[in-house]
């Protein structure tokens, strides 16, 4: 898929290692399938905000945590997207967030056909 899926995929493998967490449990802590968590962690399917933030909660880090780590410099242009990015998200309500990931699905959607 891309370079950040595989960073984003990556960590959160990384972070439910840590916390010594099956997909299994992990998934069933974030109300997903647990085919749709292998499928994120190696790249495999793009996750949706909200499913980035149901995966993070039942890791009990926040998408900060997980973006902060993805930024292999912070001068690297896709750094300064994805601050800008959060940045932006932090001002919204949960209904405007939800309806920037309804977008964001179908963004990506279009993308992949």
């Amino acid at each position: 898929m891309n370079d950040i899926g595989k960073i984003i995929g990556d960590r959160l493998r990384n972070y439910r290692k840590k916390v010594k967490l099956s997909q299994e449990e992990t998934a069933h802590r974030a109300s997903i399938h647990t085919s749709f968590l292998g499928e994120v962690e190696r790249n495999e399917k793009s996750p949706t905000l909200e499913s980035l933030v149901k995966i993070t909660s039942a890791l009990n880090i926040t998408l900060e945590e997980l973006f902060r780590q993805t930024q292999p410099s912070q001068n690297s242009k896709e750094a300064k997207t994805l601050s800008h990015i959060i940045n932006q998200l932090h001002s919204l309500s949960a209904k405007e967030l939800e309806d920037v990931s309804k977008m964001i699905d179908l963004m990506l959607g279009f993308r992949k056909k």
